[in-house]
């Protein structure tokens, strides 16, 4: 069973909304190496540093969640 997949059957996590979209972007997120460069290799010059920009920002976003979340684990010693 892949964490994704028992995210995704969490009912504590479907219940609200807010648990919903979370499942939402992370399953949006959820692409193998090889899908990136499939879309890596789509991504006309003229956009290439637009998207560069964007998924930096995406990846800030993305690391200050994840340390917003360590913080919680640090603090219940759990997962």
């Amino acid at each position: 069973m892949s964490v994704l997949g028992a995210l995704l059957r969490d009912p504590a996590l479907r219940r609200r909304q807010e648990g919903r979209q979370l499942l939402l972007l992370l399953q949006h997120n959820a692409v193998g190496l090889r899908g990136w460069a499939d879309l890596v290799a789509v991504i006309p010059p003229h956009c290439r540093a637009l998207i560069r920009d964007l998924a930096c920002q995406y990846a800030t976003t993305w690391t200050t969640f994840a340390e917003q979340v360590e913080e919680r684990v640090t603090m219940t010693g759990s997962c």
